[in-house]
């Protein structure tokens, strides 16, 4: 004996409605005595990945989008419908085309029928055929996955079961990206998420990533592939992020030049080879360096002989220790090709022109707890006049002092050079007695 339609009916209102499996008659198990879970299935592979970039609208589109292809009564596009040969006469009728778009993503996309002749341009200008049938005509459904209709009872429209008659539909379908089983053509518009994201990202990744915190996959470090470059985070000394953490790199504009937070203030990431002689006096092991090292980064050498570092001598921040008490008459040079150092020297050369007129105009500054000093070689032009001039800058914290020197003018014009100490800044100024000044300037910081 076949299924009754009361059993059908109660088995799709647990399973569409419930989400439970039907284990008895409605009689005997309504839905809420029905223990067992049995959840639609959706499968990966047909997730719409781009169904975001799918508009609510209440009237058809009249284009095509980047995922939506549109089928119009008012187009050549409308879609010939074909007749399904296993079913009932002119019963079914398949599009050939699946993932049309349901009217949950607005009024709009319902699906509009209509019968004439087959090969017809213009099938509106024929029969119409209402959802909901009209008179004995029956109505019909239309489903959006497959892209097939069905007229629902045994009276199918009369328009579209003679006469050679066929099915028009009008509508359109998703033809974006679809599936998540592979995430090579993955796309989103907006990812929110609270907590962590664990991801091996294989191929490309457009677009920007927000994080606070990026984790190695598998590998020890961050690796960073490619011939083209990685832009750091950018800004003036100002601009420093405040509870810096050790490690942190940025380039600084003020500066420019890249630098990383030691844990206690920010240092370039730069580096010069200098050298420092030491005197001994035939009594101590240990002499003060004028900047901290490491063994392997200061070149020791005695009368010309290099010594061999962790055995000859060590060197622990600004202090080298000797394993042997060297002699007055030695001649001890030390070298520095690497260093933390904290005494480096960072020089700077604008290639952009700075406008100065008859009013005070701020040339430069720089972070009074980073640097003491500061050395500015000046070249200014105007229409007519040429000015050359070096100013020396030095503060104390709370002020600031200047000299200028070394100045040569090809006309009248005067440039007049001030300095001021003003929220943790040094700040170099000047003006002119004329208007237009084109200013480049070369700088030089020396560091606490």
């Amino acid at each position: 004996m076949a299924i009754s339609d009361s059993q059908k009916v109660d088995l799709l209102f647990k399973k569409v409605g419930y989400g439970i499996a039907k284990t008895d008659t409605s009689t005997n198990k309504s839905p809420a005595n029905e223990a067992n879970a049995s959840p639609m299935v959706s499968p990966g592979t047909t997730i719409y990945q781009q169904d975001y970039a799918i508009s609510n609208v209440t009237t058809l589109p009249t284009s095509n989008s980047s995922v939506i292809t549109v089928y119009r009564d008012s187009l050549t596009s409308t879609v010939q419908c074909t007749k399904l040969p296993t079913t009932s006469a002119n019963v079914s009728w398949s599009t050939g085309l699946t993932d049309w778009i349901p009217v949950q993503y607005g009024t709009g996309y319902q699906v509009k029928l209509y019968a004439g002749p087959a090969g017809s341009s213009t099938p509106q200008n024929y029969t119409n055929l209402p959802a909901d049938g009209s008179g004995n005509n029956d109505s019909w459904y239309f489903d959006y996955q497959s892209g097939i209709v069905n007229f629902a009872d045994t009276n199918v429209p009369t328009a579209a079961s003679s006469g050679g008659n066929v099915v028009y539909a009008v509508g359109a379908r998703y033809t974006g990206l679809k599936g998540i089983t592979s995430f090579a053509n993955l796309s989103i518009q907006t990812l929110s998420v609270t907590g962590n994201i664990t991801a091996n990202l294989i191929g490309n990744v457009t677009g920007n990533i927000f994080a606070d915190s990026i984790s190695p996959y598998t590998l020890t470090s961050t690796m960073f592939t490619g011939t083209a470059g990685i832009v750091l985070p950018t800004g003036t000394t100002g601009n420093r992020p405040a509870g810096s953490a050790a490690g942190q790199l940025r380039f600084n504009t003020d500066l420019s030049t890249i630098e990383f937070y030691t844990g206690s203030g920010w240092m370039p990431v730069t580096n010069s080879i200098t050298d420092q002689q030491i005197t001994p006096d035939g009594v101590s092991l240990s002499f003060t360096l004028n900047q901290a090292s490491t063994s392997a980064g200061a070149l020791v050498s005695i009368n010309g002989t290099v010594q061999t570092p962790g055995v000859a001598y060590s060197v622990s921040g600004t202090t080298i220790t000797f394993a042997e008490t060297p002699q007055v008459s030695d001649i001890i040079d030390v070298r520095f090709i690497a260093s933390a150092v904290t005494a480096l020297d960072t020089t700077v050369v604008d290639t952009s022109n700075v406008t100065v007129g008859t009013s005070n105009v701020a040339l430069d500054y720089f972070d009074i707890s980073t640097f003491r000093s500061a050395k500015y070689t000046i070249s200014s032009s105007n229409s007519t006049d040429y000015t050359m001039a070096e100013v020396m800058l030095i503060q104390n914290g709370t002020t600031s002092l200047i000299n200028t020197f070394g100045v040569i003018n090809t006309g009248s014009n005067t440039l007049n050079f001030y300095a001021n100490v003003y929220s943790g800044n040094a700040y170099l100024i000047a003006s002119g007695t004329t208007a237009s000044n084109q200013l480049r300037i070369q700088r030089t910081y020396f560091r606490i």
